[in-house]
């Protein structure tokens, strides 16, 4: 329910088959006291006549209304027992503004105290358009509490016509997975990786798509070939039984399921989940519900809602802030300009290298197996971290020894190189690590691997640089680009604005979007990865097998992939490393840092080289180069 109620719906309460509710859990009053059998008679009423409202879904098609019925009757026969009925006031569980034209309704119910869920919530919004049109949303969300570290549940379903659809289907999850990948393995990686992957729709808040878990799935379906019939038939034969499924997982190994919790991290969970419901009410509320409902039904039906928490603010998310009536007339994207780089070095007191490019490695700068513009777009990325970083650098000779610099399979098939350079003790940067991988594949084709990272000490918490082309085939490659972020982005909105929200990032992500169709979200099997990835990451997989030749994927590399590179690399340069983000304040923050990064490291090493290398060089030739890369991140795996 868009928390303004509007624009995203969560169900959290009794169905049709609501078994009957004692009173000794049904009267609660502002204070939570119990009160007399009649006033508990009165409550139970209360929540009847508003549920009956609820359930209802009036302005969806019948397959629409089915899946949301069955979903909070799911939710009511396995939980029932654990809940406190609806309190809301009647005017709150359903409103509508003055001219009829926006209604919504709303369904929240407490669970006990000796219940580990802390709330569920329901809720539907029709809304008319200026297109004459109209807007739909239904929504269900659960919400456990810190007795348990289990995932919560969302869906979400927004129809703003009768032939599109959106929908949010997820198990949020309520640690930082960058530093909890058993926790990831528990309840991700044997549950939500079968669910097959569809093209996903974008949520314009970033700090909703930090919120989501790496197997969320988001979907935006257009069938205006088929009409009505189309959209009302995925919901009904595909929508319908996988919703039922992750709502049967989030039941039987969240809601139900029991995890041991120690008393600092109950007190983690309650900061990061009070601060999610904080953020769900500013990004939804405050631009949807006035523009509605007017601020007076606003006031009301916040004041309700919080009351109903025990002044907790708990609204669920809006996946997009942007559903509201004018949000259907978008605005042309403005293309980014590329900056031009910068010739000087700023004064920074660091130890100089004055003449020495600490980067340009013999065998690094030849790239010998790529395209010409894959080619340049190196040389230039690294010419330009040269150019303005050199001063805080090592040179990779320092690092790297001959046999590790340049290496080979037996056969020379294979080849690879490795450029380390450490930062200076004065500097901010840890290490840039730079590469190339030409790997010959059994169909007798080869594969070719182009590598850039940036990785900063814990003297600051500003994100790393990560930049990755891989070349499977001439018309076929895979591009990643982002800034990583280094803490918890749930916990740290402002670092969220600072780095993300600020910057670029997002509209040089729109930009490649826009400007090459070919492009397709690339989803890493790798669920960890997903995780680490920031929200305004480039992750995609590009197809030019149309045009019969290299010659669009040259295009597209030489025209879109390099000025967007080189305009990331130049907001990190600035952002991070010139600028350095904050201090990391104390040593408990330092400690997590490193903690985080050194997770962060061990596992990329894990999913991009330990399996692989011995693979393609031998046991030997991977000993060797990873023994270097594991002796530069001071980790042993």
């Amino acid at each position: 329910m868009a928390v303004s109620f509007s624009p995203i719906l969560h169900l959290p309460h009794s169905l049709p088959s609501l078994p009957a509710l004692k009173s000794s859990r049904t009267k609660i009053s502002a204070t939570g006291s119990l009160s007399s059998s009649s006033s508990s008679a009165s409550q139970m009423d209360l929540h009847n006549q508003g549920r009956q409202k609820f359930i209802e879904f009036p302005f969806v098609s019948a397959p629409h209304r089915d899946l949301m019925v069955n979903l909070v009757s799911t939710v009511e026969d396995r939980l029932g027992s654990h809940l406190l009925p609806c309190t809301l006031p009647l005017d709150v569980q359903h409103c509508q503004n003055e001219s009829g034209s926006a209604q919504a309704s709303l369904h929240i119910r407490s669970g006990l105290q000796s219940s580990q869920v802390d709330f569920i919530l329901g809720s539907w919004l029709h809304c008319k358009l200026p297109t004459g049109g109209a807007l739909n949303i239904t929504s269900l969300s659960t919400y456990l509490n810190p007795s348990t570290d289990a995932p919560n549940f969302m869906i979400e379903l927004i129809q703003s016509s009768p032939t599109s659809l959106v929908l949010i289907l997820d198990l949020p999850p309520r640690k930082d997975l960058a530093l909890s990948p058993d926790y990831l393995q528990t309840f991700y990686g044997n549950t939500l990786t079968k669910l097959p992957e569809v093209q996903p729709y974008v949520s314009s808040s970033l700090y909703l798509r930090s919120i989501l878990s790496p197997t969320v799935v988001l979907i935006q379906i257009g069938a205006e070939e088929g009409g009505p019939e189309r959209i009302e038939e995925i919901i009904k034969n595909h929508l319908h039984p996988t919703a039922q499924e992750v709502l049967g997982i989030w039941l039987d190994h969240c809601a139900c399921g029991e995890r041991l919790v120690g008393e600092e991290e109950k007190a983690y969970m309650m900061r990061r989940d009070k601060l999610i419901k904080k953020k769900t009410i500013e990004i939804d509320l405050g631009t949807n519900f006035p523009r509605l409902f007017g601020p007076e039904l606003t006031d009301r039906v916040l004041g309700a809602i919080q009351k109903s928490v025990m002044g907790t603010m708990i609204l669920p998310l809006c996946p997009h802030p942007h559903v509201s009536l004018s949000s259907y007339s978008t605005l042309p994207l403005k293309q980014i300009s590329i900056r031009k780089i910068r010739n000087s070095v700023r004064a920074l007191s660091i130890t100089p290298f004055e003449t020495e490019q600490p980067m340009r490695g013999r065998a690094l700068m030849e790239f010998p197996h790529l395209l010409a513009p894959h080619k340049d777009l190196m040389v230039g990325l690294i010419s330009a971290l040269d150019k303005r970083l050199h001063r805080h650098l090592l040179p990779s000779s320092a690092t790297v020894p001959p046999d590790a610099e340049y290496y080979q399979n037996q056969s020379g098939a294979s080849q690879g190189t490795l450029c380390i350079n450490r930062g200076v003790d004065s500097s901010p940067i840890d290490f840039i690590l730079a590469s190339w991988l030409h790997l010959s594949l059994p169909t007798g084709g080869a594969m070719n691997i182009t590598n850039i990272q940036g990785y900063l000490k814990s003297s600051t918490d500003a994100p790393h640089f990560q930049f990755e082309l891989v070349q499977c085939s001439p018309t076929y490659f895979i591009f990643f680009l982002d800034l990583i972020p280094r803490k918890d982005l749930v916990l740290n909105p402002d670092y969220l604005k600072t780095f993300y929200e600020d910057s670029q990032l997002e509209a040089l992500r729109k930009q490649l979007c826009t400007q090459v169709l070919e492009a397709k979200p690339y989803f890493s099997s790798s669920l960890y990865f997903r995780n680490v990835v920031s929200p305004t990451g480039i992750v995609v997989s590009i197809t030019c097998e149309d045009g019969g030749t290299a010659g669009r994927a040259e295009e597209i590399i030489r025209d879109i992939i390099e000025p967007i590179a080189n305009e990331v690399l130049e907001i990190w340069m600035d952002s991070c490393v010139c600028k350095g983000g904050t201090t990391a304040a104390g040593e408990n923050e330092r400690d997590q840092l490193e903690k985080r990064d050194r997770m962060i490291k061990s596992r990329a090493i894990e999913m991009d080289l330990s399996s692989s290398m011995p693979i393609q060089f031998g046991q030997e030739v991977a000993d060797r180069v990873l023994g270097i890369i594991r002796e530069t991140v001071n980790f042993i795996l």
